[in-house]
């Protein structure tokens, strides 16, 4: 008899083309499989889906197919299904896989499977796989769609979750609309986390594609705060890392009284480290009420409590922080949190928003810097174009903004080597004590030879601006409301009518070194010079 476990597809696939490599030289039966797992016996399987279809059954007795500390097993799925349909509501786990050794799969569609933690006092993680502590994952061309966890208090990774030590490698994936999600009251604070992915271990990403993944809790109840963290991946503690190569993320989301992260959320000092990645209408979204200190932090990317990240070649287009009430939204694209550190190489942001009933507390179009930023063109110009913030949460143009530097937070700018940084929307921070540097040499060694642009009416507010090497570009309508200190070897080009409201001062370097003021005439310019000759 076959033992009622949650995917019997593997019973079926078991019977046929289960080959233990160490222990037998053909197939096994699923009875022998299964006492082999229990007594140590077997510790290397290789399964082969057969060849007679998908096959998806239901969970009965909530325990998964357990891959046990130092042993491994590998599937290949051709293309076949393994699901869940059975939604339990009890305490236990009704997910695919647990596992605790090396569990390599490839090839498989793996589709509503589903976890639950229900209990107040309880946590689960992983709605189709627990990667436990110390364990290896891999996966290869596989697709997990609708998997999820439903949890009252504290859940993690509707399709993927990891420990502490945890390795997750995934190449050629897909993911989608798979969730993490509570929608009734209850009084406490909810902390739920990575629609998809949830990892407090290392996960790398190649060629994989996150869309309409979310994390929701809808009704924290009037003594509860809920937390939804990580619309597509959640990195969400101590030694949490995350890499990856060419990646998409879209219509990703987060929802609930305190939202971050649409696409992907880092806290607790986790990393992350990303290439040729590009986000695309993902948003976070709070749902608390109009006297709260609820909000809504980083549309695509959110980054707190001392987590650090690289970004390399990524563009961001429409994402946006929303809330309908009167409370804190910040970074359309991305929020960079207090004693965060996030450098951004050769990246580009578009038509990202930031808005809230009070626009006021809507900051940063593309992105909400409190920590330290670093934005560089590096052979390759950098654009900011089209973002905007203090959007009124029921539509309005807002203002164009690129970044607001909140709480004295500096702002790091560098270009060179080929590459040029275009802002048509402008930099503001909250007083003169943020600083915006261009050009400064640092120990990274990022070029600083090149220009920074402002045009289109984009304007540096609220800050000094230092001007150390290259070249500071300010276009037709732009401003710089605030101190300008140059260093000698540096040029100013004026494109335009600019205004410059603040004291300009030029810093010696060495004998013999200038800075220059480069005044290109432009038609508006030679006009009211001959209205008005100086």
């Amino acid at each position: 008899m076959i033992p009622r476990l949650p995917l019997p597809l593997l019973a079926a696939l078991l019977l046929s083309q289960a080959v233990p490599h160490a222990s037998a030289s053909g197939p096994i039966s699923w009875d022998d499989l299964v006492q082999g797992w229990q007594d140590g016996s077997i510790t290397e399987t290789v399964l082969e889906l057969g060849a007679d279809g998908s096959i998806s059954e239901t969970a009965v007795n909530g325990a998964a197919v357990t891959v046990a500390q130092d042993a491994s097993l590998t599937l290949n799925g051709g293309r076949h299904a393994l699901s869940s349909t059975t939604q339990s509501l009890q305490t236990f786990t009704s997910r695919a896989f647990d596992n605790r050794g090396t569990l390599e799969i490839s090839d498989c569609t793996i589709t509503g499977n589903f976890n639950t933690a229900v209990s107040w006092y309880s946590y689960s993680s992983g709605g189709a796989i627990s990667n436990g502590e110390n364990a290896r994952l891999a996966l290869s061309g596989c697709s997990f769609s609708n998997n999820g966890m439903v949890s009252q208090t504290a859940g993690g990774g509707g399709a993927l979750a990891g420990a502490a030590g945890s390795v997750m490698s995934i190449q050629g994936c897909e993911f989608t609309g798979n969730y993490v999600s509570f929608n009734e009251p209850c009084l406490n604070s909810p902390q739920q986390h990575g629609g998809a992915i949830s990892s407090v271990g290392a996960v790398t990403l190649n060629n994989c594609r996150f869309s309409g993944n979310y994390v929701s809790y809808l009704n924290a109840g009037a003594n509860g705060m809920s937390m939804a963290a990580g619309g597509a991946v959640s990195m969400a503690t101590y030694g949490g890392r995350l890499e990856g190569d060419a990646l998409e993320f879209h219509g990703n989301y987060t929802m609930g009284y305190a939202a971050s992260g649409g696409g992907i959320d880092l806290n607790n000092n986790a990393s992350i480290n990303l290439g040729n990645a590009v986000f695309t209408g993902n948003y976070a979204f709070c749902t608390a009420g109009p006297i709260s200190s609820g909000r809504a932090w980083g549309g695509a990317l959110n980054l707190e409590t001392g987590a650090s990240g690289t970004l390399v070649s990524c563009v961001f287009n429409g994402n946006h922080a929303s809330s309908m009430t009167e409370t804190d939204s910040s970074g359309g694209a991305i929020h960079n949190f207090t004693g965060s550190t996030l450098t951004l190489v050769n990246c580009s942001f578009y038509s990202n928003y930031a808005s809230s009933a009070d626009p006021s507390l809507a900051q940063g179009g593309a992105i909400a810097n409190e920590g330290r930023l670093r934005v560089i063109a590096n052979g390759r110009d950098s654009i900011f174009r089209g973002n905007r913030d203090r959007v009124p949460a029921l539509g309005g143009e807002g203002v164009s903004n690129a970044i607001h530097s909140k709480y004295y937070a500096n702002i790091a700018l560098c270009a060179g080597n080929g590459g040029s940084m275009v802002f048509y929307d402008g930099i503001r921070g909250e007083g003169r004590e943020s600083v915006l540097t261009i050009n400064k040499p640092d120990p990274a060694g990022y070029p600083v030879d090149g220009t920074v642009f402002f045009k289109a009416g984009a304007s540096i507010d609220g800050l000094d601006t230092e001007l150390y090497r290259g070249s500071l570009g300010m276009g037709e309508g732009t401003a710089i409301h605030g101190a300008l200190d140059a260093w000698q070897g540096s040029s100013l080009i004026i494109d335009g009518f600019t205004t410059m409201d603040g004291q300009y001062s030029v810093h010696a370097v060495k004998p013999g070194s200038t800075h220059t003021v480069l005044v290109q005439m432009t038609d508006s310019m030679a006009s009211a010079t001959e209205e008005n000759p100086v």
